[in-house]
């Protein structure tokens, strides 16, 4: 069975610690094309679309575990994680590699090179490069999890099928949380940086 580790889930997630740099240099874009603006927030949204499906997921398991969580309210849940909600979920989002790139190429390249100094430039296009491939990665540590969580899904909706099957239920989600527990403070972290830094770019243009 194709297992995904906490490494490669990590490795999938690590992409978000790069965009520091555009933190560092926002006040510097202040004088831009409205237009440069509001794809950099779309790229930027395209980024969190992604990671906010992967959180979801590493969510939805982990509230199992809790023994306050009443466990029959999630019934409904675990049948959607067990008919591939998340691979669902994930198959949205592949798009947007693609996407990223094209609004690099044709509207941020330019405006960074005239705003910026050469380093921070190229700083931002090894990040955006970066983000042009993210979903490969993103997106195989995904689906690998999703499989795992279909199945564990199933494990614990049989469990709930059986005569106190509710404590070996809430064991077999707090196994399969455990190993990404670290993972999900992580990526919460990160998206709440993300989200800043949409408000912020906001804030320093004027544009909505």
């Amino acid at each position: 069975q194709t297992r995904v580790t906490v490494s490669s889930v990590d490795d999938a997630t690590s992409l978000l610690d790069k965009l520091g740099i555009l933190d560092h240099v926002l006040l510097k874009l202040v004088n831009r094309p409205e237009a440069a603006v509001h794809k950099l927030r779309i790229a930027l949204s395209e980024v969190r679309r992604g990671y906010d499906a992967l959180q979801d997921a590493l969510l939805k398991i982990d509230l199992l575990s809790f023994e306050k969580q009443d466990i029959e309210d999630t019934r409904e849940e675990l049948q959607k994680i067990a008919a591939g909600k998340i691979k669902l979920t994930m198959a949205e989002a592949k798009g947007s590699c693609t996407r990223i790139g094209n609004i690099y190429d044709k509207y941020l390249q330019g405006w960074f090179s005239a705003a910026l100094n050469p380093g921070e430039a190229d700083e931002l296009r090894l990040l955006f490069n970066d983000l042009r491939y993210t979903d490969a990665g993103l997106l195989k540590a995904s689906m690998r999890l999703s499989i795992q969580a279909e199945a564990k899904a199933t494990e614990i909706l049989n469990h709930l099928k059986t005569a106190g099957g509710e404590t070996r239920a809430r064991r077999a989600a707090e196994e399969f949380s455990l190993q990404f527990r670290r993972t999900l403070e992580k990526l919460t972290k990160q998206l709440v940086f993300m989200l800043e830094l949409e408000n912020k770019l906001i804030q320093i243009t004027g544009v909505p």
